[in-house]
């Protein structure tokens, strides 16, 4: 039973450790707010962020950790069914991020977001972490 109560707390701490480190790479700027992450391979992949929110948001901007990632493709489909894809840089380096993807001063509803990537490095080696981040839409400015 202390086994398993053990067990648990490592668990709990490595998953609030984990936590905090997105949410302080992410937190930095003000009015910017996490909208997921994923594991990236060293192998091309493909993950979709299913959102469909009614929060509106001014840009979109990705943030890179563990290893430097090569992005492929992005598509950002609009709650109004309207698609952008827009040019990110090729490759991204780790603990850096990507340039700010503006979705309009009037703020956009976010469907969903693909991406297509791949971490660089072996096939054992640790995997690379995107962080998918949205500035959000402030009617009075203040972001």
């Amino acid at each position: 039973m202390k086994k398993l109560i053990a067990a648990i707390c490592v668990v709990l701490t490595a998953g609030v450790l984990a936590c905090g480190s997105t949410q302080v790479l992410v937190g930095q700027e003000e009015g910017w707010k996490l909208l997921g992450f994923e594991k990236v391979n060293h192998l091309p992949e493909k993950d979709v962020f299913k959102l469909s929110s009614t929060e509106k948001f001014t840009a979109l901007r990705l943030f890179v950790k563990e290893r430097d990632v090569e992005i492929k493709y992005v598509k950002i489909t609009l709650i109004n069914g309207d698609v952008l894809q827009p040019s990110i840089e090729k490759v991204i380096k780790s603990d850096d991020r990507s340039r700010v993807v503006d979705l309009g001063a009037e703020g956009r509803q976010l469907d969903s977001i693909e991406i297509r990537y791949s971490a660089s490095g072996k096939v054992f080696s640790k995997k690379g972490i995107v962080l998918l981040a949205a500035k959000r839409y402030d009617p009075n400015g203040k972001y």
